[in-house]
């Protein structure tokens, strides 16, 4: 069962509310399926987060983004802006909040992957390896 966050009658919000984490992951298993790692992934993520910023209504653009600047590498930054983002548009899906910080906020840039290319054995295995003349031709390309 998803424990209710709505507001409290009189206007009020629970900001005192100790379980975001815990109502944000069973909603995600109620709705999505949320796999055993990728719950981990999120209590990991968000668990680096959240403590930070017990409110999360009032949490800013530049919060976040102060927030990922100290995070040890692109890959590291990257996945931590995921979990915020997923978080916080499913907080504004439930109308916990009128609009997520991350809107049109750009995901972290990853470094492009570095190919390998086969060494002159492996081409010269490959074409050794390649059953027509057609084939041996495009390997010899490398």
């Amino acid at each position: 069962m998803v424990e209710c966050l709505l507001p409290k009658p009189g206007g009020g919000r629970d900001l005192d509310h100790p379980n975001w984490l815990e109502t944000f992951i069973a909603s995600r298993k109620g709705e999505r399926d949320l796999t055993a790692k990728g719950e981990i992934w999120i209590r990991v993520t968000l668990g680096k987060f959240l403590p930070l910023y017990p409110d999360p209504f009032i949490v800013t653009r530049h919060d976040i983004e102060l927030f990922l600047a100290g995070t040890n590498g692109p890959w590291n930054r990257h996945s931590r802006f995921r979990a915020i983002r997923a978080f916080y548009n499913w907080l504004e899906s439930q109308d916990y909040i009128a609009a997520s910080p991350c809107h049109r906020m750009k995901a972290p840039k990853l470094p492009s992957p570095v190919l390998g290319h086969p060494s002159p054995s492996q081409v010269n295995l490959l074409i050794e390896q390649a059953q027509t003349v057609r084939d041996k031709a495009i390997i010899s390309l490398f």
